[in-house]
């Protein structure tokens, strides 16, 4: 069975250690040149076709752990994808 990574019951990543996940994701679960990550399941968790929250107040989409939500900004509207819990 494969382990399924969920950042939630007491971990407290510091500023740094967050910013280093976020940027593990940003690379498609690669890094250093090494893939650590199973990609396609990193741009599944990113991608459009999550399962639909009905646009409740955590966002519209959620998969594989992770909320998608669309912030408009008043200039531009941005999608933000994050873990909640």
């Amino acid at each position: 069975a494969q382990a399924i990574p969920i950042l939630a019951y007491g971990a407290l990543p510091t500023i740094d250690e967050a910013a280093k996940i976020a940027l593990l994701f940003a690379n498609g679960g690669s890094y250093e040149g090494q893939q650590i990550l199973n990609r396609a399941r990193v741009l599944e968790a990113f991608g459009e076709n999550g399962y639909s929250t009905h646009h409740d107040f955590r966002g519209s989409h959620y998969r594989h752990s992770f909320w998608s939500k669309e912030i408009d900004t008043g200039k531009c509207t941005i999608k933000a994808t994050y873990m909640l819990g």
